[in-house]
């Protein structure tokens, strides 16, 4: 193994700027994992933020950042990688979209998505199936 002298960035604004850039990359994930654990929909439970407004305002604090650093080091934004990275993300979004239809149900209680007439759900016995014992 090698072990070589690291030294932080030299420039000053540079510096600043890829701290920031960052930091608000970290702030964005933050926001990307309370959608996924809580849900777009909901909000912050403190504060009663709607996530989706923290979502929009930390990507927008992002694009700034982004901006900021781009512009300090002089970056050429390459629209033809971008072009291609939007285009695949369409594709897989068309595949996921397909696939969704094949998803005759998901059980509300747990969760479970179901695929195909034989899928079984986490709960035992089903939601489903506690409904139709009760009522028989």
């Amino acid at each position: 193994m090698s072990i070589t002298l690291w030294k932080p960035e030299p420039d000053v604004l540079i510096h600043q700027a890829l701290g920031k850039a960052c930091e608000e990359a970290n702030e964005l994930s933050g926001i990307l994992a309370r959608c996924l654990i809580q849900g777009l929909n909901s909000s912050e439970p403190v504060t009663g933020k709607p996530n989706r407004q923290a979502l929009s305002d930390e990507i927008a604090d992002l694009d700034a950042a982004v901006q900021w650093l781009r512009e300090l080091i002089g970056d050429e934004y390459d629209e033809a990688r971008a072009d291609r990275k939007l285009s695949g993300f369409r594709r897989w979004q068309r595949m996921l979209e397909e696939d969704m239809r094949d998803l005759p149900y998901q059980c509300d209680a747990c969760s479970t998505p179901g695929y195909g007439p034989d899928a079984q759900c986490r709960c035992s016995p089903s939601p489903v199936e506690r409904e139709v014992g009760s009522d028989g």
